[in-house]
């Protein structure tokens, strides 16, 4: 009799909130140990990285999309938007992110590729994410004059890797003072040392949420090449402990089944 009734209190629930519709909610909390690279600091905890990117893009052949590179050089971290001090970050180790994109011109968007209220659709991104101990690290940022100068990350030899990951979905474009913007959501799969240095939860969120902007100076264009700068943003992260409002529906439906077959053989 107990399991009965709370098999159906469960079900209802579940079906309840499968069929409530989906509310942006503040991005989960994380655990960061920067002694796993050898940091002093103690461990702290966050739900946002925040940064700035520098990228030079190359429109294909065809013009009908860009295919193109950059980093991320880590500025911060915060919790709920206040900025946490005393991380350790600029002071006894360095994060970074490069990455390398393609994405399609979306027809029908501002006058053509690369104009005011263009809109891109990412078609891949491939990203990995680095701590520089050394403080050795050169960012050379991205400039589409004459031939183009590449955005590149040099002293990297003895860098740490703590993870990477690859699209899931992404849009990039221009706003109608044509500056640049990006957001994407990308796997997040750590490192043995990545695990630690991210130190919870246990595994660690797959999906990073990166938003990215800049002002018209920022971005400059000359004929097939897209130079963005000064494109300052924050990545956060998708828990994966909650299950999504189809798993629940689901669980929900199943709830029922499980009471419904239990009820016949009891009577």
């Amino acid at each position: 009799m107990k399991f009965t009734k709370i098999a159906k209190a469960v079900a209802a629930v579940a079906l309840v909130a499968g069929a409530m519709p989906a509310f942006a909610q503040t991005a989960p909390v994380f655990t960061i140990a920067p002694s796993a690279i050898g940091s002093a600091s103690g461990n702290f905890d966050a739900n946002q990285i925040s940064g700035t990117s520098s990228e030079l893009l190359h429109m294909n052949a065809e013009g009908t999309g860009h295919y193109g590179s950059g980093w991320l050089n880590i500025g911060s971290f915060a919790l709920n938007g206040v900025t946490v001090p005393k991380t350790g970050l600029t002071n006894d180790y360095n994060l970074y992110v490069t990455f390398d994109l393609t994405d399609a011109y979306r027809a029908g968007t501002g006058t053509g590729i690369n104009t005011a209220d263009s809109v891109n659709d990412l078609t891949s991104l491939n990203f990995k994410f680095y701590a520089d101990t050394g403080f050795n690290n050169k960012y050379i940022a991205a400039s589409s004059a004459g031939a183009g100068t590449e955005a590149t990350v040099s002293g990297t030899a003895d860098d740490i890797l703590l993870g990477s990951g690859t699209l899931i979905k992404g849009v990039a474009g221009f706003n109608e003072l044509l500056g640049a913007h990006l957001n994407s959501t990308q796997t997040f799969n750590v490192t043995a040392i990545g695990s630690q240095f991210f130190a919870a939860p246990h595994p660690f969120y797959n999906i990073a949420f990166d938003e990215f902007n800049n002002t018209s100076q920022g971005a400059s264009v000359n004929g097939n090449l897209v130079a963005i700068n000064q494109a300052s943003g924050s990545i956060d992260f998708n828990g994966n402990a909650v299950p999504e409002p189809e798993s629940l529906a689901l669980l929900g439906l199943g709830m029922l089944g499980l009471f419904a077959t239990t009820r016949r053989r009891a009577k």
